[in-house]
């Protein structure tokens, strides 16, 4: 019977990449006995081959030791002032290029000779011809990076000569999703993706014409209120791709939302740092407020956000009984709401969903107002206080009636 181990092997016949026949320095760390450890490494060889379905195909049917030279990091590459330049050169992460304990870490073990061959290899792709490039020393560069920033930068720290990868060819429109999707979530990744990573990545692959993403969602704005998918059901289903809880896929794609114009969603969930940003965009003559219990001011007014999930609104009546019996009782306050996530809000119910958050609002300030008058006229029980035991001296619950 033939396993999917056995088939890797004919992978050679269909390619013809230009495999490095560069002599091996045994002494390094990365020599050929370390290859034969890793290559022996079956499962991983498995693992890695289903991380790239539907998105690359090996071109070699085994892990490399892979000439450094051969290989572009992350300098800029392409025409510049053209779509083809790339600043960063390669790079899939959003957020910073390199985690330096990261690659001090991985350069001692290299120099220790202490590599464990048991972690998932990275990657390196075969670059589109307009992007190859021959060196000054007449070495022609003919690889990107796909997973592997970290440990280039550590094996050039370590001044070795090659590095262990897996070699793919990967159309450049999906590497960046495959890259936070699968390469960097799989165990054995140096430095994971974050959450920043995937939302930058969704919203690269939404503005990209090439993607099915981009597709999909032209199609969803342009039957919008028809029987088609909506644009929140696809964005989740995309984010799903990339393995994190749902919980925190509902989150991603409500950050998404709010940081692109590509679509427009039926609705916006607003998250504190959500609201700080749509404000400094869209209302930079307000300023932070520098008055405890307040969030920012403009002119004569105080403005307090409030998303009105949990006890916020209560929590926002006790702001606003400060605020009128405090010494700034003659400024107007406003109060600048986000309706409750978990509240379905449709154009057909937002007045009385909006209007019952204000009533709950002042009814509790009533049910305050009640309550001051049964403590006023001693017909209230008091409350009794204890303490927990908080200094040398005490040994249980402190009274403090």
């Amino acid at each position: 019977m033939t396993t999917l181990i056995d088939n890797f092997d004919k992978l050679d016949e269909e390619f013809n990449p230009q495999t490095d026949k560069s002599e091996v320095n045994e002494n390094l760390c990365f020599n050929t006995a370390l290859l034969e450890k890793i290559r022996s490494q079956d499962h991983l060889k498995v693992k890695f081959v289903e991380s790239i379905k539907g998105y690359a195909t090996l071109v070699e049917s085994e892990v490399q030791l892979v000439d450094l030279r051969q290989i572009h990091g992350l300098e800029s590459i392409g025409t510049p002032n053209t779509p083809d330049f790339r600043p960063r050169g390669f790079q899939t992460r959003s957020d910073k290029d390199l985690n330096s304990k990261v690659v001090d870490e991985l350069t001692y073990d290299i120099q220790m000779k202490d590599w464990d061959h048991t972690h998932q290899s990275g990657a390196v792709f075969l670059l589109p011809e307009k992007y190859q490039y021959i060196r000054d020393d007449g070495i022609e560069v003919i690889y990107g990076i796909g997973n592997l920033t970290h440990r280039y930068s550590a094996a050039n720290n370590a001044v070795e000569e090659k590095i262990p990868a897996w070699i793919i060819d990967i159309p450049l429109h999906k590497l960046g999703k495959w890259a936070n999707a699968e390469a960097n979530y799989m165990r054995g990744s140096n430095n994971t993706r974050t959450n920043e990573n995937i939302i930058n990545q969704v919203i690269l692959d939404m503005e990209n014409p090439d993607t099915e993403l981009h597709t999909q969602l032209k199609i969803a704005e342009a039957v919008k209120d028809a029987n088609g998918n909506k644009v929140e059901d696809i964005l989740y289903s995309e984010v799903q791709d990339y393995h994190v809880h749902p919980r925190t896929a509902n989150s991603i794609v409500s950050s998404i939302l709010h940081k692109t114009d590509v679509v427009t969603p039926d609705r916006k969930r607003w998250k504190a740092d959500q609201m700080e940003d749509h404000i400094a965009k869209h209302r930079s003559e307000w300023i932070p407020s520098t008055v405890k219990g307040y969030d920012y001011e403009f002119g004569n007014t105080f403005i307090i956000l409030l998303n009105s999930e949990g006890d916020n609104i209560l929590r926002a009546t006790a702001k606003y009984t400060q605020h009128i019996t405090g010494k700034y009782a003659d400024r107007q306050v406003l109060f600048l709401v986000g309706t409750d996530k978990a509240t379905k809000l449709t154009k057909d119910n937002r007045d009385p969903i909006r209007n019952n958050i204000k009533k709950q609002f002042f009814d509790t300030i009533n049910t305050y107002g009640k309550a001051s008058s049964l403590i006023d006229k001693d017909t209230a029980r008091p409350p009794l206080w204890k303490w927990f035991p908080e200094l040398n001296d005490e040994y249980d619950f402190v009274d403090y009636h």
